[in-house]
């Protein structure tokens, strides 16, 4: 009961630093920290109160809790045998990559950077 009080405090402390509002995906991760017996609607439901109590107002952002049974089996992960992996090192002289990037050989606007425009044309 301490330990969860502690944490239910953290929780509180990280809404104060957020100019007193907390996500409600972010209530959800907590959640999902604790030890899964114990992840219950009713703790859901106490932690949402406590920080509301303690004047967090909880920003509902359409997160949500899944329920376990809701889930898809997941598949079964096979290791796989470092053995079996060849990595070729080669050596690239700068004026080559120069001319790669000249000729636009090279992708510096990729789909997965987290923010596009990154590089210019210099």
């Amino acid at each position: 009961m301490k330990k969860k009080k502690k944490d239910l405090d953290l929780l509180v402390d990280m809404g104060k630093r957020q100019a007193g509002k907390l996500s409600s995906m972010i209530v959800s991760n907590y959640f999902v920290g604790f030890p899964s017996e114990k992840q219950t609607d009713n703790l859901y439901q106490e932690m949402l109160s406590y920080s509301e109590k303690k004047g967090i107002e909880i920003i509902n952002d359409g997160s949500e809790v899944e329920n376990e049974d809701s889930l898809l089996p997941m598949p079964e992960i096979r290791p796989f045998d470092p053995s079996k992996i060849d990595i070729d090192m080669k050596t690239m002289e700068l004026s080559s990559i120069s001319e790669r990037l000249e000729y636009n050989e090279i992708n510096m606007n990729t789909d997965f950077q987290r923010k596009s425009g990154l590089w210019t044309d210099v």
